[in-house]
């Protein structure tokens, strides 16, 4: 499995490189939704949909872009994170603020 997903990766880089960063995109979300399923069975709530959104679009920004829109992305995720998060009261707000961010760091 590793092989051809190995595979699957040089081709799309090798081809169009739209179609590596649609691979990326999927195994960044993959990946993603990993960490906070197991972040979630320690009681770490992190908000999945702007962690999602902006995994989705920081690298659609960065290939767009570049490294300027990139960091203004990452930001808007954080701050996004930090709101959505307030909404859910201050228990575990810290906790689970901090964890978003490192999962949203994780594709940086």
């Amino acid at each position: 499995m590793g092989v051809a997903l190995g595979a699957l990766v040089l081709l799309s880089l090798y081809t169009v490189k739209e179609i590596f960063l649609g691979v990326m995109v999927v195994f960044l979300f993959l990946g993603m939704r990993e960490l906070t399923e197991a972040l979630k069975s320690r009681d770490i709530r992190v908000p999945f949909i702007p962690v999602a959104t902006g995994m989705v679009g920081t690298p659609v920004v960065a290939y767009v872009w570049g490294s300027t829109a990139t960091v203004a992305a990452v930001s808007l995720t954080v701050l996004a994170l930090l709101m959505t998060r307030m909404t859910e009261g201050a228990s575990g707000y810290v906790r689970d603020v901090t964890a978003g961010s490192l999962v949203a760091a994780t594709w940086c």
